[in-house]
């Protein structure tokens, strides 16, 4: 995602829910038996890359019901801040790459015990 998107401390990936959503997602795509191919993993992490990952992006309000969209200390200008943190925070960022990447679509729910 290039070095400045990692240098940008207020970027969501970089917070913990961030940081364990991207964790879950690659453990999805890695070892849960998508058998995707080289071409499908370099255009989902492509999508991943394309996520505009800042503070500022509505979007994680409004599509990814993550947070709430206020002005903040630091700036009158509203922007995502995290309430909390729990794993719904966490969830929350996971659901919405998925549906992004349409990763949702060749998940397969978990077999439930017998």
């Amino acid at each position: 995602m290039g070095a400045t998107r990692w240098a940008d401390r207020s970027s969501i990936h970089l917070t913990a829910p961030g940081w364990q959503a991207l964790g879950v997602i690659h453990h999805r795509m890695y070892h849960r038996g998508l058998n995707l191919s080289t071409g499908e993993q370099d255009l989902i992490l492509d999508m991943i890359a394309g996520i505009d990952w800042r503070r500022s992006n509505r979007k994680w309000v409004d599509d990814a019901n993550f947070g709430l969209w206020l002005p903040t200390k630091e700036s009158s200008e509203p922007q995502v801040v995290i309430q909390g943190a729990g794993r719904s925070n966490a969830q929350s960022i996971i659901d919405y790459v998925r549906h992004i990447t349409r990763l949702d679509s060749r998940l397969t729910p978990p077999q439930k015990a017998a």
